[in-house]
């Protein structure tokens, strides 16, 4: 389990790989990420491409309560 921090301003815009999003920690198969949005909004969304045929893929994040 990796835990980090992050702040943005307003209208602030990334998109960047999960490594870099948790300070360097990979993913190994069948972990998720979970954010918690303590303040404004945020619209999350994760991407992918599939090294064969370079299709395209993207999650869009859920809320869970």
């Amino acid at each position: 389990m990796k835990t980090t921090t992050k702040s943005y301003a307003p209208t602030f815009f990334t998109q960047i790989s999960s490594a870099q999003m948790l300070d360097g920690y990979a993913l190994t198969s069948g972990e998720t990420i979970t954010f918690e949005v303590t303040g404004g909004a945020a619209f999350v969304y994760g991407s992918t491409t599939d090294n064969t045929t370079n299709d395209p893929s993207v999650q869009f994040a859920r809320r869970i309560e």
